[in-house]
């Protein structure tokens, strides 16, 4: 067996039963089955990371919009009570209002009709 006849079995092309060959090819084929769902379980948590980032930036959004939207009616809440406070404390009636809203609709009137004219002249 130390010849070469001895070595010629190792060369000969081994033969597996059909039962072995059928085992295996069922075991390679859980075992893909089971690296595809692990896979996808992978996939699916990057997935639901990536939305947990998303809804933590819409909501960092949202946030921010509640606060502007907020500090906006405070401030028009607070020009409305200064401006009937200083009606009050002026005691301007209803028609002397109403003509100071007049007189300051011709001012602003006024001054967009000299921009209006400064604009053509620069033109």
């Amino acid at each position: 067996m130390t010849g070469d006849g001895g070595m010629d079995w190792l060369k000969q092309e081994v033969k597996i039963p059909e039962t072995v060959q059928n085992k295996a090819d069922e075991a390679l084929a859980r075992i893909r089955e089971q690296a595809e769902k692990k896979e996808g379980a992978q996939t699916a948590k990057r997935m639901r990371r990536r939305s947990s980032r998303g809804k933590s930036i819409a909501a960092a959004i949202l946030a921010a919009f509640l606060i502007v939207g907020t500090a906006t009616a405070a401030v028009a809440a607070y020009m409305a009570r200064m401006s009937a406070g200083l009606k009050d404390s002026l005691h301007i009636s209803d028609e002397q209002e109403r003509e100071l809203m007049e007189q300051g609709d011709l001012v602003q009137n006024l001054q967009e009709t000299e921009q209006q004219e400064q604009t053509e002249t620069n033109e």
